[in-house]
């Protein structure tokens, strides 16, 4: 009782307190750390708990309690709980907290241990989402495994280095501003699509939100709902933590104004096609920025509150401001970080701020393919085939290799640079040298197959080990496409020759090949390696920043090292390799939207899956240039040139790059199409990949 007579007697002298309190404009201290027991409420419970530690030194478990940072937890401290007292509470999100929602599913749990700031999250938020799927995102919520370490003590560099996942929510749902979805154009630009635009339909919500492949729910900008549950008096609202360790806010006055603004120089590009699957071909020559793409944006600190990372200084602490405009959340950040997480990581040479850096993953992998994700390159319409090799089987567009590694799972190439899945059977997706090949007898690089253009192809190297050599060329010669050169037992029916409506929209004669999609001249696979103790003969390879790994034992026992993330562990405690041994593990786990129990597998898919699956391809006779081709050694942007043996002619990237061509310089017909979906399909896309 006598507790209870000091504190209400200590209430009555400093009654007016509250109103002169002047709360940090960073922390919500007096209402929000004061709620010593988390219970939502600054009550006696509070109370009985400073007053069991006053008069003691503010470190420690103790540390919370000490509200004025002192250093010793005095009549300061309790000055500052008085005015607290009776006010709604919440927890202190810069201490160690626990968020767990029964109606929206949401855990989190956040442990803050000297140096560093542990996060633990289902990615699932304590408010309202819209729905999922929809018109524009196919894919579903579900629950994560995901945590995130950042610094409790920041370090400044002042250097704005790239990040492709800045920070996570004070609720444990990660901030992504960038997309994965991008518009290409046969003239050799490339634009990165903003998540938040009015052109395309990416499947937003009303917080700015949506679902990754894997499930995961994230932020590409401000979410109103997350602001108004943790927003208190003032106008700063602490809404996350970035990942080199300083703290994220949202003004709701928008004191703070972003400095970037919309270039005044046109557009350029035509033949141009989005990723995904709408891929009509538009132009954007001489069209004006509006904020639809991410190369619209430029920076100026001329004109506003905000550095190039919607980053600011308050109180005399560095601090990134979520705001209403462009870039949202910052995509650079200011202090020292390490990138966890699958894709992760700053673009080559240390990354650079939006509005003119490479976009989110590292930008199209060499070669001029793609950014990763897939989707079709420079001037090919949505073609996902390449060519065709002599054995019949397709060289293919990139592996989204990002999508595969952000679903934790991996599906490895055999040592040919092929492997399988159930829509398109066994497919390249680099060339290693297994296949059948023309060699040359001027120390050219060998042939490997055709285009669908009509165009050959070569190999990278030629037998010099040298990409090229300088020739002049005085004669423009057209070589026609050579039918003998198919290995005839890697054909359904013999080779004839059909009139077909080509992209540029004339006819032509083309020859008809129906093939089996199965090479003749080297086995396939294996694909993954059983055990860690297992060599590379066991495995295959996997395609990463333009080099090629063999999948052995050590690589997938390293891959949470190679990939700096703790989540990645794709064996048991006896080495054994988690691997889909059944066509039905094959088709659930070789899927982007694949669900917890098939992460941290290795992707298998068998020939005996697609035993009937055979695919037809046409290919002019005689190829037709669409555009002038180039003259001489240098390669052009879909990586050909022309000499007087070969005309013109393709050179594949190298193997680690997960390219082949950048683009079509030929007009090609209706292309292939797998003869479960109609030999002789008008469609202009192929069939749906799941994850390769």
């Amino acid at each position: 009782m006598r507790v209870i007579l000091v504190m209400t007697a200590a209430l009555i002298v400093l009654g007016d307190a509250q109103v002169m309190a002047n709360p940090s404009a960073l922390h919500k201290q007096t209402t929000a750390a004061a709620d010593f027991d988390s219970d939502g409420e600054v009550g006696f419970a509070d109370f009985l708990m400073f007053a069991g530690v006053f008069g003691q030194p503010g470190t420690g478990d103790n540390a919370k309690f000490d509200l004025d940072g002192s250093g010793t937890i005095d009549f300061g401290d309790f000055l500052k709980f008085v005015t607290a007292f009776g006010q709604p509470g919440t927890s202190n999100y810069l201490d160690s907290y626990e968020l767990m929602d029964e109606e929206y599913g949401t855990v989190v749990s956040v442990v803050v241990d000297g140096a560093a700031r542990v996060i633990d999250t289902n990615s699932l938020p304590d408010h309202a989402t819209g729905a999922f799927p929809n018109d524009g995102n196919p894919n579903t919520i579900s629950a994560q495994t995901l945590r995130y370490e950042f610094p409790t003590e920041p370090t400044f560099t002042g250097n704005a280095t790239f990040a492709q996942a800045p920070g996570v929510a004070v609720n444990g749902v990660p901030f992504e501003p960038g997309t994965a979805e991008s518009v290409s154009c046969g003239t050799g630009e490339n634009f990165r699509i903003e998540a938040l635009q009015e052109v395309y339909n990416l499947g937003f919500d009303f917080n700015n939100a949506h679902v990754q492949p894997t499930g995961k729910y994230h932020y590409h900008g401000v979410s109103k709902m997350l602001v108004e549950a943790y927003s208190a008096d003032e106008d700063l609202v602490h809404v996350g933590f970035a990942a080199d360790g300083y703290l994220m806010y949202y003004s709701k006055s928008g004191a703070y104004r972003p400095s970037y603004v919309l270039s005044t120089t046109a557009r350029g590009g035509t033949n141009c096609a989005a990723s995904g699957p709408n891929n009509t071909s538009f132009d954007l020559a001489g069209t004006s920025p509006d904020g639809t793409y991410t190369s619209d944006w430029q920076y100026s600190e001329r004109v506003g509150d905000l550095d190039q990372c919607n980053g600011t200084t308050i109180d005399g602490r560095y601090v990134y401001i979520i705001t209403d405009g462009y870039p949202y959340i910052s995509r650079c950040l200011k202090g020292e970080f390490t990138v966890t997480g699958p894709g992760g990581g700053s673009p080559p040479g240390g990354g650079s701020p939006p509005g003119g850096g490479p976009p989110p993953g590292g930008g199209p992998p060499p070669g001029g393919g793609p950014p990763p994700g897939g989707g079709p390159p420079l001037g090919m319409g949505g073609v996902m085939e390449r060519g065709v090799a002599f054995n019949g089987v397709r060289f293919d567009a990139p592996a989204p290799t990002q999508a595969i590694l952000r679903a934790y799972t991996l599906a490895p190439f055999d040592d040919a640079g092929g492997h399988i899945n159930l829509h398109a059977g066994y497919h390249y997706h680099a060339a290693t040298g297994a296949t059948t090949k023309i060699n040359q007898s001027d120390n050219h690089a060998a042939m490997i197959g055709y285009a669908l253009d009509g165009f050959g192809i070569y190999e990278h190297l030629d037998s010099s080990e040298n990409e090229l050599t300088d020739e002049t060329v005085m004669n423009e010669i057209i070589i026609n496409v050579d039918p003998n050169l198919f290995l005839t037992n890697g054909l359904v029916t013999p080779i004839t020759t059909e009139t077909r409506t080509l992209s540029n929209g004339k006819q032509a004669s083309c020859y008809k090949i129906i093939t089996k999609n199965i090479p003749t001249d080297h086995q396939m696979g294996p694909w993954c390696p059983i055990n860690i103790s297992d060599d590379a003969s066991a495995g295959g390879i996997w395609l990463e920043n333009g080099e090629v790994h063999d999948v052995d034992g050590a690589f997938v026992e390293n891959m949470a090292d190679f990939y700096n993330d703790d989540t990645w562990k794709m064996y048991d405690a006896n080495g054994n390799i988690y691997i889909t041994d059944t066509q039905e593990e094959c088709e659930a786990a070789a899927n982007p939207n694949v669900g917890p129990e098939y992460q941290n597998f290795c992707v298998e898919c068998l020939p005996s899956y697609v035993t009937d699956l055979t695919y037809t391809y046409y290919i002019p006779v005689t190829p037709q240039a669409l555009t002038p081709v180039s003259f001489g050694s240098a390669l052009d942007d879909c990586r050909g040139h022309y000499d007087e043996t070969r005309g013109y002619h393709y050179h594949i990237a190298a193997a680690g790059s997960n390219s082949f061509l950048g683009c079509f310089k030929g007009a090609y017909a209706n292309y292939s199409s797998p003869a479960n979906a109609g030999s002789d399909t008008t469609s202009q896309r192929s069939p749906p990949f799941s994850c390769a």
